[in-house]
Formats: structure tokens, C-alpha cells, sequence
């Protein structure tokens, strides 16, 4: 396995990235449309900081075009 064989998966970097924004969306997902799942939702987001600080960081300096980021 080498650095460059994920480029057989994803076009290009930006790529990965989005890809990993989507996963890291897609865990706090699915949002119902009440109170007490915006709360869970927004708890769960914090966690993901906490958890996963440095991927967190993609999620605040990335564009959110990937369908769970939508």
C-alpha cells in the first residue's frame, strides 16, 4: 500500500477531503425535525470535536458540498 494508491479511489485531494467531511457529517445523521433531536445532534457534533480534533478541523475550513454535509 502505497500514499499514491488512494488516488485510484479519489480524483484528487480536495476529493479525499470532501470525502471525509461526508463520512464525518454522516455519523451525526439522520436530524429528525424536533427539539430534542437538534439537541442530540448538536451534542453529537461537539463529540465529533472532541473525539476527532484534528479531522474536526476539515469540517470548519471545508465547503460543504458532499449529500450529508446538504
Amino acid at each position: 500500500c502505497e500514499a499514491m494508491s488512494l488516488y485510484n479511489h479519489f480524483n484528487n485531494m480536495d476529493a479525499l477531503y470532501d470525502a471525509i467531511v461526508d463520512c464525518l457529517l454522516g455519523s451525526l445523521l439522520p436530524i429528525e425535525d424536533d427539539h430534542e433531536a437538534v439537541e442530540r445532534a448538536s451534542r453529537a457534533y461537539l463529540q465529533l470535536a472532541l473525539d476527532k480534533p484534528e479531522a474536526f478541523v476539515l469540517i470548519a475550513t471545508r465547503r460543504w458540498r458532499t449529500e450529508n454535509a446538504i
